[in-house]
């Protein structure tokens, strides 16, 4: 049961709505928050196959990360991905087509974790699109 948080919201924190979750579009989650862990890697895999997203940024910016030196990338149906201790990353999404989705995730025996939030220290989100091209 601890193995759930909140790192982005489907709409804009100016539309969201807990009692409407339909609030947004459903074409992007906003992500309030980054990490990274420096001494282990993270493995998410998909229970079953489905496509997803995931937003990495380069271990080349440290601390000094910014919300342009982070990309999505689309991860095909029957793929998983392996994130380098280091890389700036979030929690991996699925389009809501493909909602809901369960994923195994693995980390290495210490889970230290180096944290942005983008709202606090940058003062914006990150939009991330769930259908990549």
């Amino acid at each position: 049961a601890n193995n759930f948080y909140l790192d982005g919201l489907g709409a804009p924190p100016e539309s969201a709505r807990r009692a409407a979750p339909a609030a947004g579009d459903g074409s992007a989650i906003y992500l309030w928050m980054s990490d990274y862990h420096p001494d282990g890697g993270q493995l998410f895999w998909p229970r079953e196959p489905v496509p997803f997203v995931v937003c990495l940024g380069s271990k080349e910016h440290g601390d000094d990360i910014l919300p342009e030196h982070m990309r999505a990338f689309a991860v095909p149906e029957g793929r998983g991905v392996y994130i380098h201790p280091g890389t700036w990353h979030n929690g991996v999404y699925v389009s809501p087509a493909h909602a809901p989705a369960t994923f195994l995730t693995r980390q290495g025996r210490v889970h230290a974790r180096v944290s942005c939030s983008w709202a606090a220290e940058r003062g914006t989100l990150l939009r991330v699109p769930l259908e990549l091209t």
